[in-house]
């Protein structure tokens, strides 16, 4: 019973001991982003503005969109008319190809940065967190770092376009040596909750996050 228990566990959990860094996940993102519109299709998504909203972006508003890659979220944050978007990313390439794409929409700024050891004068309202989770492996100090980036009772969001298990699968497939597998919406989220109270979790087949206030 222990063993079988134990064999739950970790195919509910998909998470491995790795060796893995953000420079080692810089490059695989760096290999990849000739081709990232391909994926953008199918990262866009109807989510997106439940996304935004769950973060509290508002007309006005500031936001630190984290692993941005090439602005999958940007549009929608613009079209909600947010006043200053700071989307950063690890991969130089996709931040490269998103400062293109992008030129010419004055409220956004688009950096290469590690939010796990970033620094900012003035702190942001909302923080977005959308398909990149399981790319930012260093989560105690992006818990904390989140918080001190946020202003107080500023709103962020973690989220997927997608089911945790098919994540999963696809990490496991496609990216293992630079990802950690999705736990549960609730389990993840009780990381947070000594800096944020949780106020939204959400795991289905088509839509994955949790969100909430910065204490």
């Amino acid at each position: 019973m222990i063993g079988a228990n134990a064999n739950s566990l970790k195919e509910e959990c998909c998470v491995k001991e790795q060796a893995a860094t953000q420079t080692s996940v810089a490059d695989y993102f760096d290999r990849r982003a000739a081709g990232w519109e391909t994926v953008e299709e199918h990262t866009s998504s109807v989510v997106q503005p439940a996304v935004a909203v769950l973060a509290g972006v508002h007309a006005g508003g500031s936001v630190l969109d984290v692993g941005c890659g090439i602005g999958v979220m940007e549009q929608v944050l613009h079209n909600l008319g947010a006043g200053r978007i700071v989307a950063v990313d690890v991969s130089s390439k996709m931040i490269a190809k998103a400062r293109t794409r992008f030129a010419g929409y004055d409220e956004m700024t688009f950096e290469v940065a590690d939010v796990t050891d970033m620094t900012c004068d003035e702190p942001f309202e909302s923080v977005v967190i959308y398909n990149a989770y399981p790319h930012l492996l260093r989560r105690d100090e992006l818990v904390r770092n989140v918080h001190k980036l946020l202003v107080p009772g500023g709103r962020f969001v973690v989220a997927h376009n997608d089911s945790r298990q098919h994540l999963n699968q696809h990490h496991e497939a496609v990216a293992a040596g630079v990802s950690l597998g999705l736990r549960p919406a609730r389990v993840e989220a009780e990381a947070w909750q000594e800096l944020f109270e949780v106020d939204a979790i959400v795991d289905t087949p088509a839509f994955y996050a949790f969100a909430g206030w910065a204490r």
